[in-house]
């Protein structure tokens, strides 16, 4: 199933798309999400970005090509910035960028939604732990070293 998220007389909504049309859905992704009955050709919507985050957190020159043809020196650790939500374009949207810009790269993109706040994440939620640590393939990161936190217990 595709999951869209679009605009129809003048409303946001949710749906699945389905050939030449998107089946309507009620509720969010997020939340409870119910098959609808109305069906809206593509052609009279606006496809839109399909979430709306609370902040877009990027990861520079965190593979070893990307850094050679920029002719940057491989960082010890990726570079995190962030991005204004206004960067973000719908899939029929132009690309709009500064005329001071020379060039302008694409790229492809991995996008994680979390839905609930997390914190220390620990245990079963985590996925299966081996049952011995194993002995680091290369040079001891701080990452490597640091202990796990403990699941605080609150009342």
């Amino acid at each position: 199933m595709k999951i869209v998220r679009f605009k129809a007389a003048g409303k946001t909504r949710y749906g699945a798309l389905e050939g030449q049309h998107i089946l309507e859905y009620s509720g969010t992704p997020y939340s409870t999400f119910k098959k609808g009955r109305r069906r809206w050709p593509v052609k009279q919507v606006v496809l839109l970005t399909p979430a709306v985050p609370s902040k877009i957190v990027c990861v520079g020159l965190n593979y070893r090509d990307h850094a050679e043809e920029m002719a940057l020196p491989i960082p010890e650790e990726p570079a995190l910035f962030f991005k204004p939500l206004t960067a973000l374009c719908g899939p029929d949207d132009p690309i709009v960028y500064p005329a001071l810009s020379s060039r302008v790269d694409y790229e492809a993109e991995l996008a994680i939604v979390i839905r609930a706040i997390s914190r220390c994440v620990t245990g079963s939620l985590r996925g299966p732990r081996p049952s011995t640590p194993s002995a680091p393939s290369g040079p001891a990161s701080p990452a490597a070293s640091t202990p796990t936190p403990s699941r605080s217990k609150r009342g």
